[in-house]
């Protein structure tokens, strides 16, 4: 029998802690998210972490801005809140509309934020850890997983999550990583069935399916959709595509907006 692994119950045991520490803040921490454009996942997306924001006494600014801004406004925007002390942390919502970027990449955008506020851990050289990868990793360590005993398996090992993710897992030792991804010319989704534990975060819906992967497989889903559901049938345990990844990620960053709060 699968067992589905609760995000939303190891958040909600994280989030009392984290609620303690940012209480003893002497001021809320201000933190901004950039949004370009309308796409209606990005707006509910913002909602849901400006919701969750102010429920840890943190204050969140969404700053909206129409596709067809300049690039040249929008990163003089940035540099603008970089050099405002009272703001803690700077966030720009992905994806960013192509129509805005007429050229340019989003790395362009996202890396003009000052790596101290860079709260989402997507600059270079940010002083914190993307939010989604500190999601996963505290999933693993309350599984209470051996990752020096386990072959991992990480689907879109070169992306934003993906490659982070797999840094992670070799500083604390996996036994093995296959780095699965489109840009690997040696990429072949049938080497799963090595893997104990699988985390996809390509946001390919249906990609994975049962044939792939190994009877008693962990699947981690951070693409919300990767793995079909015949998938779980075979797995020990599974992140549901709602209530799995999604809360814990969430609680990181708003661990990320405390420490950057402290600094």
């Amino acid at each position: 029998m699968s067992k589905i692994i609760d995000g939303k119950a190891l958040a909600d045991k994280l989030g009392k802690k984290l609620k303690q520490e940012l209480g003893k803040l002497k001021e809320r921490p201000l933190v901004v998210s950039i949004l370009i454009g309308n796409d209606p996942n990005s707006l509910l997306y913002t909602q849901m972490k400006q919701k969750k924001a102010e429920e840890f006494n943190i204050d969140f600014l969404p700053m909206k801005f129409p596709v067809k801004s300049s690039f040249e406004n929008v990163a003089r925007k940035i540099r603008s809140l970089n050099e405002t002390s009272e703001v803690k942390g700077i966030m720009i919502q992905l994806p960013v509309p192509r129509d805005f970027l007429r050229g340019k990449s989003k790395w362009d955008l996202i890396d003009l934020i000052d790596p101290k506020k860079d709260i989402d851990g997507m600059v270079g050289k940010s002083d914190f850890t993307s939010a989604t990868v500190k999601g996963v990793m505290k999933i693993i360590e309350n599984l209470k997983l051996k990752i020096e005993n386990l072959v991992f398996g990480v689907v879109g090992s070169e992306g934003e999550v993906g490659k982070p993710l797999v840094e992670q897992l070799s500083m604390r030792n996996a036994k093995k990583i296959l780095r699965l991804d489109k840009v690997n010319p040696e990429c072949n989704l049938d080497d799963l069935r090595l893997a104990e534990v699988v985390i996809s975060c390509t946001g390919v819906k249906g990609l994975i399916d049962a044939e792939m992967v190994k009877t008693g497989v962990i699947a981690i889903d951070v693409g919300l959709g990767d793995f079909d559901p015949e998938v779980y049938r075979k797995a020990k345990m599974y992140t549901p595509k709602f209530g799995g990844v999604g809360p814990v990620t969430i609680i990181s960053l708003m661990e990320n907006i405390l420490e950057a709060a402290k600094k």
